[in-house]
């Protein structure tokens, strides 16, 4: 059950944070930034990657491209995902300021 949950807990997040600009605060946005490197740092990946698949070291958004037949390097899609995904989040926060 969890294991199907997540996939949709994933979703709901991603766009939740791509939209985040035109409900909350910049300062929450930016709070969530430091929480989700805090994440990174403390457990070694992301906790809901872990629910699904018994490792940190994966990415969900890698495997789901996997899935989807584009491949992308794992590093790579770290490295967008954990670093310039939030800053593109933060330009886009003093876009609509």
């Amino acid at each position: 059950m969890t294991k199907r949950l997540v996939p949709i807990v994933y979703g709901v997040l991603f766009i939740a944070c791509l939209i985040s600009p035109f409900y909350l605060d910049w300062r929450l946005i930016l709070l969530g930034i430091v929480l989700l490197h805090l994440q990174f740092a403390i457990f070694g990946g992301c906790i809901l990657t872990n629910l699904e698949f018994g490792k940190y070291d994966k990415i969900f958004m890698h495997e789901v491209l996997a899935r989807v037949g584009i491949s992308v390097n794992v590093k790579v899609m770290k490295i967008l995902m954990r670093f310039i995904l939030p800053v593109l989040m933060t330009a886009v926060i003093y876009q609509t300021q």
